[in-house]
């Protein structure tokens, strides 16, 4: 499956600490996302799916997401039908192996392109 990544205006990757979640663009929106740190010694700190709004609001303000805000967390999103969001997450955290979280069970997995 071949997801389009969400960038900043600019093109480059936005800063979870800098999202405006109250814009238009993340009303009803739903999907996929993925939370890393960075970008030359970075790894992967969290991938989830969901009301993405709702999700990023969260985990600017969890503590076990913020404990790596020494470094700059990154973030990127996408929309993903709600029949496919299981395993499109259970490819990337195979894939990506974030941090925190952990492999959803009997789960099969949807490759898809990485952020």
């Amino acid at each position: 499956m071949k997801l389009t990544w969400m960038t900043c205006r600019t093109g480059s990757w936005t800063r979870l600490s800098d999202v405006e979640l109250n814009l238009t663009h993340f009303d009803n929106l739903e999907g996929v996302y993925v939370i890393w740190y960075g970008p030359d010694e970075g790894a992967y700190v969290r991938i989830g799916q969901g009301k993405i709004r709702d999700k990023l609001r969260r985990h600017q303000r969890d503590p076990e997401v913020q404990a790596f805000s020494k470094q700059v967390l990154f973030v990127t999103w996408t929309s993903v039908p709600e029949r496919f969001r299981d395993g499109v997450e259970a490819f990337l955290i195979q894939e990506l192996k974030p941090k925190l979280g952990s492999m959803p069970r009997n789960i099969d997995p949807i490759p898809v392109n990485l952020p």
